[in-house]
């Protein structure tokens, strides 16, 4: 009687942990999932994410670059106009400088547009800026009232031209060490099939 018992308590006790024990094939609720995160870009790398479905609908580099190009042509043509009507031939002649260097990151552009994301912050921000600012450079030298609240920000204005030159020629110089890599690379490529070809010839 007392084996029976036991067995019968001991069968019970095994049905119960079986009844208990986690299912494999149960998902978790959706609030126990744990979510997938994605590592958040600076806001000061000055590269946009995009999504998947995005980048399908992206327009071709080439195309991008024109649009670039198109718009930092207005630009420099409005700096271009501001220095044709500037009295001060050393501000105005600052201001040429500016478009010179512009155009010939565009000329670099234009012939090899994959460079293009080495100079973006260039065209998102300083070349827009630098028109934006002798804009109103211009407006407050040629304005019937002159005050010296206007004079102080036009000399500031002044006084930043020789640092955003210097920030255009940084974005040049960028374009040109990446043309003396892709140059490297070439000559090394020719230079090991010319003897590869030695050696089997």
């Amino acid at each position: 009687m007392f084996l029976l018992l036991l067995l019968i308590v001991t069968a019970s006790i095994l049905i119960l942990l079986v009844w208990l024990r986690p299912r494999a094939d149960v998902k978790a609720p959706q609030s126990e999932r744990p979510e997938r995160t994605v590592p958040a870009l600076s806001a000061s790398s000055g590269f946009r994410l995009l999504s998947p479905e995005s980048l399908d609908d992206a327009p071709p580099l080439q195309g991008r670059a024109r649009e670039v190009l198109d718009a930092a042509s207005l630009h420099i043509a409005g700096l271009r106009s501001v220095a044709s009507r500037l009295a001060d031939r050393e501000v105005a002649a600052k201001v040429q400088e500016l478009c010179a260097v512009s155009e010939s990151i565009a000329a670099k552009i234009r012939r090899n547009p994959d460079s293009l994301p080495l100079v973006q912050r260039h065209y998102d921000y300083y070349l827009p800026t630098a028109a934006d600012l002798m804009d109103r450079y211009d407006r407050l030298v040629h304005s019937k009232v002159y005050t010296k609240d206007m004079e102080f920000q036009v000399k500031r204005i002044e006084n930043l031209l020789p640092a955003l030159r210097s920030h255009f020629d940084k974005y040049m110089g960028k374009l040109l060490r990446h043309e003396l890599i892709d140059l490297e690379v070439e000559v090394n490529t020719l230079e090991e099939v010319m003897r590869s070809e030695r050696v089997s010839g």
